[in-house]
């Protein structure tokens, strides 16, 4: 008998301390609420609304993604928040555009992926004033007539070829 009034006991205060912890747990998390200015509670509201709207399937990609940031290297880290940042701070149709550009990217092979790589690399090469003289010969390329722009195009090629050989 002592030892199952032992057990209850100990039970009881098991129960107890988990219970207590969890409302310290509470009071630790009601205090950071209060913390927080009008403007960061209304914008944990809306996130937990937009999560709430969520399928089983986007919130474990999320997760999944959260799970990969927080391995990244400190230095990767800050390199992605103000990666996000930048683009938190674009206007609807700069955000608009960007995301039709990634997904044309997505699309592209990765031997044209590489290409672009490979000019952009040149692009940051290039004095401003070479930069400057590409843009205007790009700006007259634009207002040529598509006909025109193509057999240009073309004969670049040719040209390209034929130094390769």
């Amino acid at each position: 008998m002592k030892i199952t009034k032992l057990l209850k006991r100990m039970s009881l205060l098991v129960i107890f301390l988990l219970a207590a912890s969890a409302l310290w747990a509470q009071d630790t998390n009601r205090d950071r609420w209060q913390q927080l200015t009008p403007e960061q509670k209304q914008s944990l509201r809306q996130v937990y609304r937009d999560w709430q709207k969520l399928s089983l399937e986007q919130k474990q990609e999320i997760s999944a993604r959260l799970q990969r940031f927080k391995e990244l290297p400190p230095g990767e880290q800050t390199r992605v928040r103000s990666n996000l940042q930048r683009f938190q701070r674009l206007s609807p149709a700069e955000r608009k555009t960007l995301k039709k550009n990634y997904q044309r990217w997505q699309k592209l092979s990765p031997q044209e992926q590489q290409q672009i790589r490979q000019n952009y690399r040149r692009w940051q090469q290039l004095t401003p004033q070479q930069r400057q003289n590409l843009k205007q010969k790009l700006q007259k390329f634009r207002q040529l007539p598509p006909a025109q722009r193509k057999a240009l195009v073309q004969q670049r090629r040719k040209q390209k070829k034929a130094q390769n050989k």
